[in-house]
């Protein structure tokens, strides 16, 4: 009978600077990088009555607006990836108003109101 210790694979020990590792290159990017967000809602259709506003969790509103056609069932728009408070209000009183917290990162977001 084989010991179960000497089924399991070696350990690995990953690491910079390791003796054989080989050189290791790191990509940095030039800034933080954009984000493509669309906001779509439950039931189909009220974005087109939808007013929205996306702001970082200092208050600084970095979108402002509502779905314009050809696609009024969803609103686009791109970002910094960041953590945004994502609010829909509904000026015609036709739906309840929202805020909820969005994670934008690459390489999209897709959000249900």
């Amino acid at each position: 009978m084989v010991a179960l210790e000497d089924t399991l694979l070696p350990m690995q020990n990953p690491g910079l600077n390791v003796e054989g590792s080989g050189s290791i290159s790191f990509h940095e990017l030039p800034g933080i990088p954009l984000v493509n967000v669309i906001v779509g809602c439950k039931p189909d259709g009220p974005p087109a009555l939808a007013h929205f506003v996306v702001a970082t969790k200092a208050g600084e509103v970095v979108q402002n607006g509502s779905p314009q056609t050809p696609t009024p069932l969803q609103w686009d728009f791109t970002v910094p990836a960041n953590i945004y408070d994502l609010s829909t209000s509904f000026p015609g009183g036709q739906y309840r108003n929202k805020v909820q917290e969005i994670w934008a990162l690459p390489p999209m977001v897709w959000e249900d109101v």
